[in-house]
């Protein structure tokens, strides 16, 4: 029977479908409430959303945090259709989660869901309101008896608005009628028709012709609770008299005026796609105005009836756009409005925006198992440039799947940029649902729209397939059982389970449908990551009643699959109820007998009591009867079916069997030509089978709608017409007539296609359009099929022929049909046709004229006119266009009336003398040219300018410019000036001549000259008899030019001229610059290299020559390449064939190196060849490279262990190692050798030191080791250069060896002829136990018995004697001495006996101990027993002690063992166990022994460098366990809080315990850590050591000081970052930003590095302007931030650096303080200076007699070049050589130095560029300096580089006055300057500085020493610590402030 079973669940397991053509589709939505939905609270509402997908779809409504929305009875409720209904609700029950409260739907199908954008629904509270009319006239508003009026201009048209209150209300108030009242009160509803008014899309009334007294009103509907409102009348009054009303009238209007516009809409007026939306251009004047509206196209205006047509209505001052369309709507229209006393005009700017769609794509994929698949998701359609490129960061998006948000995975990636794109790699139909994303676009700060998009993947549709299923079972009652089934398919299936065909109700619920045994079955599912659904049928106790088929079905969309198999129970059999069954007639049938219990030997089947036919019928093994044929003549009847067994046991069950014939319906079929309005019917006849049936019509597998009016007549039982009395296109589709009786349901269909003439959706019209414009011509169609469409040109000669259209570069058929001109010419006009035809029908078509406007356009001979002053002007112009056309001329913008000339001709009523017009009108092919002529006499300089030939028709105006000079000499330009100066070029800059005193004169070109300066500076230069060198700049309009090939750093002039045709200018006075530095043109010379160590290299060089140096060099880049080793092994493959070389990274290491000619290069590889070069840098670049030298460095420890450590056993006692040598590139030298580390891997974990092998092979054998053990195994390789690091370990374990013998044996007796033989393991088992042979005899006998033993898995319970072994032995005779022993075995073999133990039998039994004495190391909260197993007879008796005492409370002691539960330090001891009866005693001894983890390590500091810190440490002392490892923890504080305990986390490192000290390398410089250590053994980390604070060298930097790294010259500041030091840890990052000091505060602007090297930065700057500098330098210790301000002004740094100079020398002296006029060096050059000063100026007033040409001033000019230095042109008389050699002396020639001289400094020079131009102050001008710096206490700073200018002489003596600060009250000072007097040195001092044109400074300084406090530095000169901030310190109005301080001095 089971193999028949197996027989029959391999048949029972079928499928049904195959392959599938279905496509399945995501859900989407079609239809969902808008973003925003306002209700009224009395009326409620509805909210739908409608979605497509197949499989069909499911709608949950949810809220916006996504949680699934619930019903509230009588407010909230979902309705039958899936909508979320809102019921009307009272005020009071307002609830905002619900009446204000965001929502979403999702549709959701096997495929996947789709989840909505969130939606506000907010209710509206009903609220009274009102409608109020104003309006916009120009009149006032004024009250009336009977309402409101308003004053009007009569016959000017009106504006009337319809304005809601409350305001807020009007949003939902929209305007139904306007009414107006006849003076009877007789009301008349205003329409669009009726002439006089109009309608406005907003609303609004608008009156053409206004009038005295009108009546109206307003009447408004509230679009949420339909509440209908009407206005008060309103009146209009004439304003132009005081009229009956009295009204005043208005006095711009009484009198005749020009127009005036009253309301100005917005200038952008917005509109929508589709919709309408009115221009008003209301205006009024007197009289009346006329209005004109035009549309700016192509440069010009032209009116907007030639352009729109039909798609506008123009209407006096309404322009009205019907069914907007951004293609022909958007643009600029202008409003001209006229009358006789003038115009006004309004401008609109038109802008129709489509809204912004968001696209995923591709929209659908139908993807495959394995293949990469890309969503992109990106804006498309509707967005304009300016809108696409302002969206940015305002766009914010998120990605969905399946209605939850997508997270990344491994192969599925977001990528953000340039377009939201997912990437899915090796998709899976895991992968498969809906992907949607959501996009926000900010359109305010405080409002998002939100747009969604959506892309489903679907993988092919496939039937359900089986992937796991169960088995046939036979089992006896009781047991839990598990039936599984497992399937896939897509979409993904559902299991169905099915006993005996009667189904298993559903998931979790019981099933008892027809026996109470039953209600232990239970069904659960879930689905597996691969999308495979797995199902399982759980019987909790199983009964006999269980017995049956068990069946699990797996069906989808596309078809379905089965599994049974049987399962039977053993007992009682038994056949269940069967219902009645009805099957089909002529057909196979199946009757199933659903029989239980087991064991079942027969099944029959009888049939009316009588067994069935076999030549007709068959019984399967399973019990169903199969019919091969039925009859329902002969099956018809009840049969039974009877099941028995061997043991007699017999049951049956019956069944009703009713046989009926199954429909069958005559094929039916529509006719092929069916047409819109014809009639039809088809009819379902079911010529066979038994009745009753059911006929059911449907229209594509769905009910028919009652839309399509169709009507079904059911003649008969069997027969139904469905017939159609007016076929249209709804009524296509597939029909199919289903009938169905008791035995089956047959389908027949056929398909009905409605044919449809076609008809006009948009109809062609006639067009008139304006030439060289773009026209569409619409005319599209519809039909079925769909038409086509077809344009033709009919033919201007010959009637009746016409020639089609095809789309090329003129004409584009568009796919609607429609039409599109191009460019439209005037051969263009004519009659165009369109055609839509589709085969039913005779077709369309209509033909439409198309006519071409041509607007007036103006040509001009000329375009510009030359003439001399006091020539003739003759300007001409030529006018084509469509008559008639008005001509007219402007100069400048302004008309030039004509009046008649003697002659005839028209002349100017302006200068009749002069100008004369004179036209002709020339008659040329179809159109007319008018030539205008415009004549000059006797022109003059005022005749220059733009004249306007103007044309203009009804179609378009024109204008065409025509340039006319009148030239004379141009004068020299003005405010000529360097721009910006480079090493090889300058830019200048000037403006033309603009003089009062001269006219202005036109200027072709401008001509520049230049020449090298004269190198003294005392020499007068001359631009005679020198090289000069000249550039033309051809443009008039160009007021800058540029000079190339000029030399660094030299002394040019420059002067400019301006020319045109009659000649050039006088040139300008000369400028004289100096040309910048540029980076060097050479390379450093003799480069020399050689290694210091296998990782060091020192490099030496010297300079580039001085002329390639082109500036001050300011370090050097020393670049080392690291070489490729040509020598490096071949690669190979297996075979040993060559398959290439490897290559190694070229490694480049660049260093840069400052104020030094050498340098040490460090981390070089050793062994390896490096290719060394070096370059310069100044100021301005890199230069080139120096010729390359070659160094080796020596051999060092190999970087890499030995690669691919493998080992393998060849004995018990041996292991075979082999390894691969370090990479050839690594290796770092000649490998000498390896050694090899190994240990058991036991001792390696307690930290034992393993044994070392030296070996000079690849391999090596490993002797005398333990058998199977594990061993670590290590190799280092070893050059001359040092050993490598230890490998990997790799673990390896000897073969297993024969055991030792057995540990202990013991023999203690039971009885009389029995003993218990207990035994312990062998010490070393060299292998797994397998088996103990057990060995005895008697003492005087040689047979010897075996028995064997085989020990329990290490997977068996807890033992209560772990390790020892017993067995008792029997059936020995009594009184004997017998002799036992043990031997172990393992899979090597059997080993060695134990020790022979003998006992002699007796018949008495002493008490004795079978378990053996052990030791137990324990750890802490541990279990342990200590065994003690007595034997005896009598039972003897158990006793414990633990160390001599008895055993504490908390010990128990069970069948005398003890056990405790948690093992604690008390607990450690020896414990005795004594045995006793009356014939003997046992003891045994246990002792127990606590393992603890190391204590705590005291931890010391030893050296510190700035990047480690290396520390040692006491080992600890009898550490048991041993000692595994330390674990050594350092954590960095952060610098962000210098004064805070704030530390990163603890880093932690394994260090071997057989060390005692060690060094942290690598960390930052200058920063704090803290450390401590811990000790690690195999019971766990021991206790950490106290926390040492330890901080590496080195400190933040230093606080420059103004002149170390500022520099400048009026145009440019430099920043030398060079000469920042760095408080000796390196710099690695610095940040400036400056901005210009204003009074609207500035915007700061960061300065960027052009390369890694740059330290050297210039700003451009305005002259005499202030600048804040900010700059940021950090290193591994921090950061400092200083702020400097400063004046670009040529002498401040100078002076600046004169100052400091001079504080540094008071700083030096004892801190006394001495009135000024006690110092000699003080007073002395005051008295000098005082009578030089006479002297000067008077020599000065005389010189100034003598020349004839004026010094040129100084130019100075924002630039964006590096630095910028200019100097007078024009030198001093004094002869050369009075100038001393020693720069330090000035000559006493009173003129032998202009106050801004130019000298060449070679020494030393604060920040300044060397050898550049320098301002210094001459001698003789001590009236520029005022009050001296104050006595200053010294404050202290690190050794910095000092410089001094190179003009010590000019520095003037500084007085040293008293300074008194007074504070306001709200201030409290600090006690240093409570009194009057200087602070000593001990106390805060301060600092003045004041300075001549420049900020006055003050500074306070701290007065703790720098050294102390690394975080507080002080303040430079010119700053004043103020509330712990450095300020820079200014004078107000004489008065000095610090802060809120105030100072007098």
């Amino acid at each position: 029977m089971d193999a028949l079973h197996f027989f029959l669940s391999l048949i029972l397991c079928m499928s049904f479908g195959g392959t599938s053509h279905v496509e399945l589709n995501g859900p989407e939505l079609e239809l969902m409430p808008a973003s925003l939905t306002h209700f009224s609270n009395s009326v409620g509402l509805t909210l739908t959303c409608l979605g497509r997908g197949l499989p069909p779809l499911s709608i949950k409504w949810l809220n916006g945090a996504g949680e699934e929305v619930v019903e509230i009875p009588g407010i909230r409720e979902h309705l039958e259709n899936s909508s979320l209904h809102f019921k009307p609700f009272k005020k009071e029950d307002y609830i905002p989660t619900v009446h204000n409260m965001q929502y979403r739907c999702s549709v959701s199908n096997p495929v996947g869901t789709f989840l909505s954008p969130t939606f506000t629904v907010r209710a509206i509270i009903d609220h009274p309101f009102e409608v109020l009319i104003s309006t916009s006239s120009g009149g006032s508003i004024t009250s009336a008896s009977s309402g409101m009026s308003e004053s009007i201009i009569e016959g000017s048209p009106a504006l009337l608005f319809c304005d809601v209150r409350p305001t807020f209300y009007a949003q939902f108030v929209k305007v139904i009628a306007w009414k107006s009242i006849d003076p009877f009160g007789h009301e008349t509803e205003i329409t669009q028709d009726d002439i006089g008014y109009k309608l406005s899309t907003n609303g609004s009334l608008l009156l053409f012709n206004a009038k005295d007294r009108q009546l109206f009103v307003c009447i408004g509907e509230n679009s949420l609770n339909q509440q209908i409102r009407a206005s008060s009348p309103h009146f209009l009054l004439n304003s132009q008299g005081a009229g009956e009303s009295g009204i005043a009238p208005n006095p711009k209007l009484v009198f005749p005026t020009n127009p005036l516009l009253v309301k100005q809409v917005e200038n952008v007026v917005r509109g929508e796609i589709g919709e309408s939306m009115d221009l008003i251009c209301l205006a009024i004047g007197n009289p009346s105005p006329t209005f004109r509206w035009e549309k700016y196209i192509k440069g010009k205006y032209v009116p907007v009836s030639t352009v729109l047509d039909s798609l506008a209505i123009i209407q006096g001052p309404l322009l009205r756009f019907t069914h907007i369309n951004p293609l022909l709507h958007n643009g600029t229209y202008r409003c001209q409005v006229n009358n006789t006393f003038g115009s006004v005009t309004s401008i609109y700017h038109f802008l129709v925006e489509s809204n912004p769609v968001l696209v995923i794509e591709p929209k659908r994929k139908v993807a495959r198992n394995g293949e990469s698949i890309e969503l992109t998701c990106n804006f498309r359609m509707g967005l304009e440039n300016s809108r696409k490129n302002s969206l940015g960061s305002n766009v914010g998006f998120i990605w969905f799947k399946n209605g939850k948000e997508l997270q990344p995975n491994a192969r599925l990636k977001l990528i953000p940029l340039p377009y939201q794109k997912v990437l899915i790699f090796n998709a899976r139909l895991e992968d498969q649902g809906v992907y949607q994303c959501f996009a926000q676009v900010k359109v305010s700060s405080e409002s998002w729209n939100s747009y969604v998009a959506s892309s489903s993947i679907v993988f092919k549709a496939s039937a359900p397939e089986m992937v796991q299923t169960f088995i046939s079972q036979t089992l006896q009652p009781d047991p839990f059982i598990t039936l599984k089934c497992s399937a896939i398919g897509n979409p993904i299936p559902k299991i169905s389970w099915f006993i005996d065909d009667a189904t298993v109700l559903s998931e979790t619920k019981d099933y008892n449908q027809f026996w109470p045994s039953y209600q232990k079955i239970s069904v659960s599912s879930y689905t597996l990551h691969n999308s495979e659904i797995v199902s399982h049928l759980n019987i909790s106790q199983l009964q006999t009643e269980n017995s049956g088929v068990y069946r699990c079905d797996a069906s989808n969309l596309i078809g379905n699959t089965f599994h049974a198999s049987r399962l039977n129970v053993f007992g009682p059999i038994f056949v269940k109820e069967m219902k009645p069954l009805t099957i089909a007639a002529g057909k196979k049938a199946l009757i199933p007998c659903p029989y239980g219990g087991y064991p079942v030997d027969q099944i029959i089947w009888q049939k009316d009591s009588q067994n069935v036919d076999q030549n007709r019928m068959k019984v399967f093994v399973n019990g169903t009867l199969q019919i091969m044929r039925t009859s329902k003549d002969t099956d018809i009847g009840r049969y039974t079916c009877v099941i028995s067994n061997r043991k007699g046991e017999v049951a049956s069950g019956s069944v009703e069997v009713n046989v009926m014939r199954p429909p069958v319906i005559s094929s039916f079929k529509f006719d092929d030509n069916l047409r819109e309005g014809q009639r039809t019917s088809i009819s379902c006849n079911v010529i066979s089978g038994d009745l009753p049936i059911d006929v059911v019509w449907t229209k594509d597998s769905k009910s028919i709608p009652k839309r399509l009016n169709l009507i079904e007549n059911r003649v008969m039982d069997f027969l139904s017409v469905l017939a159609f009395e007016n076929l249209n296109n709804e009524h296509s589709g597939e029909y199919s007539c289903t009938a169905t009786n008791a035995a089956q349901a047959v389908v027949q269909a056929a398909n009905l296609k409605v044919k449809v003439p076609p008809k006009w959706e948009r109809e062609p019209e006639n067009a008139q359009v304006i030439l060289n414009s773009d026209h569409l011509l619409p005319c599209s169609a519809n039909g079925i099929p769909q038409p086509t469409t077809s344009w033709y040109r009919e033919s201007s000669v010959a009637v009746g022929l016409r020639s089609e259209l095809k789309g090329d570069h003129k004409y584009l058929l568009m796919g609607d049909g429609s039409l599109k001109i191009l460019q439209v010419e005037e051969t263009d006009g004519g009659n165009y046709v369109c055609e839509a035809i589709n085969g039913v029908g005779n077709g369309i078509s209509k033909s439409i004229r198309l006519d071409v406007m041509v607007p007036a356009s103006v040509s001009a001979t000329m375009t510009s006119l030359t003439v001399a002053e006091g020539g003739v002007a003759l300007l001409k112009c030529e006018i084509r266009g469509d008559p008639p056309i008005q001509v007219s001329w402007k100069k400048d913008s302004i008309l030039i009336e004509s009046a008649k000339s003697p002659s005839g001709s028209s002349t100017s009523a302006a200068s009749s003398s002069r100008l004369i017009i004179l036209s002709q009108k020339i008659v040329r092919l179809n159109s007319t040219v008018v030539s205008a002529e415009l004549r000059i006499d006797s022109s003059s300089l005022k005749d220059s300018g733009v004249y306007l030939c103007l044309a203009s028709n009804q179609y378009g105006r024109d204008e065409a410019r025509i340039n006319l000079e009148v030239k004379a000499r141009p004068q020299p330009p003005q405010n000529f000036m360097v721009e910006e100066i480079g090493s090889r070029f300058i830019r200048l800059r000037w403006s033309p001549s603009n003089s009062p005193l001269f006219a202005p004169v036109p200027v072709t070109y401008y001509f520049i000259q230049w020449k090298k300066s004269s190198l003294s500076s005392s020499q007068i230069s001359t631009w005679e008899n020198t090289q000069l060198f000249n550039k033309t700049v051809k443009s008039s309009s160009t007021h800058y030019a540029e000079i190339d090939s000029l030399k660094p750093v030299t002394n040019y002039d420059v002067r400019l001229f301006a020319g045109n045709d009659i000649g050039h200018s006088f040139p300008t006075d000369s400028l004289s610059f100096l040309t910048l530095a540029e980076a060097p043109s050479g390379p450093p010379k003799n480069i020399s290299a050689f290694p210091s160590s296998p990782k060091t290299a020192v490099i030496k060089w010297d300079p580039p020559e001085q002329n390639q140096q082109h500036g001050e060099i300011l370090g050097y880049q020393v670049i080392a390449t690291l070489q490729p080793n040509l020598v490096l092994a071949p690669m190979r493959n297996p075979n040993g064939m060559i398959i290439g070389h490897p290559q190694r990274k070229n490694d480049t290491i660049v260093k840069d190196v400052q104020w030094e000619l050498q340098t040490e290069l460090k981390n070089l590889k050793p062994n390896s060849q490096y290719k060394i070069s070096v370059r310069a840098y100044n100021s301005a670049g890199i230069g080139p490279v120096s010729p390359i030298i070659f160094i080796q460095t020596p051999e060092g420890a190999p970087d890499s262990p030995p690669l691919h450590l493998s080992c393998e056993a060849l004995s018990p006692k041996s292991l075979q190692v082999q390894w691969d040598p370090p990479p050839f590139h690594l290796s770092n030298g000649q490998i000498l050798g390896y050694k090899v580390v190994y240990l058991p891997l036991e001792a390696e974990k307690i930290g034992e030191k393993g044994e070392v092998k030296k070996t000079n092979n690849r391999e090596t054998t490993l002797h005398g080791l333990r058998s199977f053990t594990n061993y670590s195994v290590r190799t280092l390789a070893y050059t001359l250069g040092g050993e490598s690091n230890l490998s990997e370990p790799v673990i390896c374990t000897t073969e297993e060896d024969v055991p030792d013998e057995p540990a202990d044996i013991k023999v203690v007796p039971l009885s009389g002829t029995s003993v218990l033989l207990s035994w312990l393991p062998p010490s070393f088992p060299n292998g797994i136990i397998t088996k103990y042979f057990l060995f005895w005899k008697l003492e005087d006998g040689d047979q010897i018995k075996e028995k064997v033993f085989i020990p329990p898995s290490s997977s068996s319970s807890f033992q209560l004697e772990e390790d020892q072994f017993f067995q008792e032995i029997r059936r020995l005779q009594a009184f004997k001495q017998y002799s036992f022993w043990v031997k172990a075995s393992t899979n090597a073999g059997i080993g060695n006996a134990s020790r022979l133990e003998k006992i002699l039998l007796s018949s008495n039994v002493g008490a004795r101990i079978s378990s053996f004495p052990i030791v137990r190391n324990m750890r802490l909260d541990q279990p342990t027993w200590l065994a003690c197993k007595p034997t005896g007879f009598p039972n003897p008796s158990v006793s414990w002690l633990k160390n001599g005492l008895s055993l504490p409370s908390h010990i128990s002691v069970r069948n005398g063992s003890i056990f405790i539960s948690r093992v604690k330090d008390q607990d450690e001891g020896v414990y005795k166990c004594r045995a006793e009866n009356e014939h003997g005693f046992d003891e045994i001894e246990h002792r127990v022994i606590i393992k603890r983890a190391p204590s705590s390590i005291p931890l010391f500091i030893g050296y510190i460098t700035d990047s480690s810190i290396q520390i040692h440490w006491d080992p600890p002392e009898k550490v048991e366990p041993p000692l595994s490892s330390y674990i050594l923890q350092h954590k960095q504080k952060l610098h962000s809080s210098p004064s805070s305990s704030s530390f990163q986390e603890w880093k932690s490192l394994q260090i071997s315990p057989r060390l005692s000290s060690y060094s942290l390398e690598n960390l930052l410089c200058g920063t704090q850590y803290s450390l401590r250590i811990f000790g690690e053994n195999s019971v766990g980390k021991g206790e950490p050591s106290q926390e040492l604070i330890a901080r590496t060298n080195g400190n933040l930097p230093e606080m420059a000081k103004l002149t170390q790294v500022l520099d400048g010259n009026g145009t440019m500041i430099r920043i030398d970052l060079t000469r920042w030091s760095d408080g000796g840890c390196p710099i690695t990052s610095f940040n400036i930003e400056y901005k210009k000091v204003s009074s609207e505060g500035g915007i700061w602007m960061r300065v960027f590095r052009r390369e890694n090297s740059t330290k050297v930065f210039v700003i451009q700057t305005e002259e005499r302007a202030k600048y804040d500098i900010k700059i940021r330098v950090e290193n591994d210790a921090g950061s400092v931030n200083k702020l400097f301000r400063v004046d670009s002004s040529p002498d401040f740094f100078t002076n600046y650096a004169k100052m400091s100079e001079r504080v540094e020398q008071n700083e030096e002296m004892n801190g006394r303080y001495e009135p000024f006029y006690t110092d000699p060096h003080v007073v002395v050059p005051i008295v000098s200076g005082v009578i030089c000063t006479f002297a000067v100026a008077i020599c000065v007033l005389m010189l100034v007699k003598r020349r004839n040409q004026a010094k040129p001033e100084w130019r100075f000019k924002p630039s964006t070049s590096q630095q910028t230095w200019l100097s007078s042109s024009d030198g001093n008389k004094c002869g050369p050589g009075r100038i001393s050699e020693d720069h330090d002396a000035i000559s006493d020639c009173p003129d032998s130095m202009s106050i801004y001289a130019t000298v060449n400094s070679t020494k030393a020079i604060p920040m300044t560029i060397r050898n550049s131009t320098m301002r210094l102050q001459t001698y003789g001008q001590q009236d520029n300096y005022e009050a001296p710096t104050v006595v200053l206490r010294s404050n202290s700073s690190r050794s910095r580089r000092k410089s001094r200018t190179s003009a010590s002489l000019e520095e003037m003596r500084m007085q040293q006055v008293p300074c008194h600060i007074e504070f306001p009250k709200e201030i409290e000072p600090p006690n240093q300057f409570r009194s009057s007097s200087i602070p000593n040195q001990e106390q805060k001092q301060l600092r003045l500085h004041h300075h001549l044109h420049q900020p006055h400074h003050i500074s306070l300084d701290g007065g703790a020493d720098d050294e102390d406090d690394d975080y507080a530095p002080g303040c430079d000169v010119g700053e004043a610590l103020y509330h712990d901030y450095c300020s820079p310190y200014q004078y107000t109005n004489n008065v000095p402030s610090v802060g809120e301080a105030s100072s007098r001095c």
